[in-house]
C-alpha cells in the first residue's frame, strides 16, 4: 500500500506537454483576478497562474525558438465569454517575464479559437520558462495576444483586437 501511494505521489509531480514529460520539485497556484471587456462585449478572465519549478533543467524544442534549456513553465487559467462570434487566441499569444525572458505560449489543446457568441470557454496556456530559482521567482507576466470578428463593414475599426494582460503574482 506505501508503494502504491509513493508511486501515486511521484506521478502527481509529472507534467506532461506536447507528449513530453517534465519532472517537476515544487508548484505554487497564484489566484489573480484579471478580468478585461473592453473589447466588443467580450469578457476575458484569467484567475488563476501555476508556476511549475522542474526537478532538473530539461531541452525544450520550440516552434519558433529552437531548442533551448528550461527550468520550469508558467501556466495561465483562461475563460472567454463573448457576447457576439469572435476569433480570440490566447495559445498563440506572448509572454514576457519580469526576468527579460520573452516566450510564445505552447499550443496545447484547442479550446480557443473560434468561439461563439454567448458561449463560455476556458482552459489553459502554457508558457516555457528557461530561467527559474523557486517557484516564486517572478512577480509580473506580460501576456499578449489577438482576437478579431468578421464584419462585412470595412469601416470598422474595432474588428482586430490586441490583448495585453498584466498579471501580478
Amino acid at each position: 500500500m506505501n508503494t502504491s501511494d509513493s508511486n501515486s505521489k511521484k506521478k502527481s509531480n509529472i507534467l506532461t506537454i506536447d507528449y513530453n514529460d517534465y519532472s517537476f520539485s515544487n508548484s505554487k497556484d497564484y489566484s489573480v483576478v484579471i478580468s478585461d471587456d473592453s473589447w466588443a462585449g467580450t469578457k476575458v478572465k484569467v484567475d488563476k497562474v501555476t508556476v511549475y519549478k522542474l526537478s532538473k533543467t530539461y531541452k525544450y524544442k520550440s516552434i519558433n525558438d529552437g531548442t533551448f534549456d528550461i527550468e520550469g513553465f508558467v501556466k495561465l487559467h483562461f475563460s472567454i465569454a463573448p457576447s457576439r462570434d469572435v476569433a480570440i487566441y490566447p495559445t498563440q499569444g506572448t509572454a514576457i517575464f519580469d526576468n527579460g525572458e520573452q516566450h510564445e505560449a505552447i499550443s496545447s489543446g484547442s479550446w480557443d479559437g473560434d468561439i461563439a457568441g454567448s458561449a463560455v470557454k476556458d482552459g489553459t496556456v502554457t508558457i516555457p520558462v528557461k530561467s527559474l530559482k523557486a517557484v516564486t521567482s517572478l512577480k509580473n507576466i506580460r501576456f499578449k495576444f489577438t482576437s478579431n470578428y468578421d464584419t462585412d463593414d470595412y469601416d470598422d475599426d474595432n474588428a482586430h483586437h490586441d490583448y495585453d494582460l498584466n498579471l501580478k503574482l
